[in-house]
């Protein structure tokens, strides 16, 4: 492989690495705001539901959407030479199964 390609084949990782990770960021960080939109609030009509099970859902969906927010900050700060390694093994696959149609 030359220089060049090297150089190509890196940046592409770089690209696949940057979407996978922001889109996986955005995808947790929509799930936390559904969930905190799913938390009671004094205007909701709320039918038979006493003061105990409001606050135990809304402490219930306020757990979920953090973890939700920190499921994004891992998303973006996790192990990304683990993934570099992973997304050039399958870059490299993908080039062997091109060569072999062409």
């Amino acid at each position: 492989m030359s220089p060049l390609e090297a150089q190509v084949a890196d940046f592409r990782a770089r690209v696949l690495l940057d979407a996978l990770a922001e889109g996986t960021a955005s995808y947790w960080l929509r799930r936390a705001a559904a969930f905190e939109d799913a938390k009671p609030r004094p205007d909701d009509f709320n039918g038979a539901a006493t003061d105990e099970m409001l606050s135990a859902r809304w402490r219930r969906m306020d757990q979920i959407a953090r973890a939700c927010r920190r499921a994004a900050d891992i998303a973006v700060t996790g192990d990304r030479e683990t993934a570099r390694g992973m997304v050039l093994r399958a870059l490299r696959e993908v080039e062997a199964l091109e060569a072999v149609a062409a």
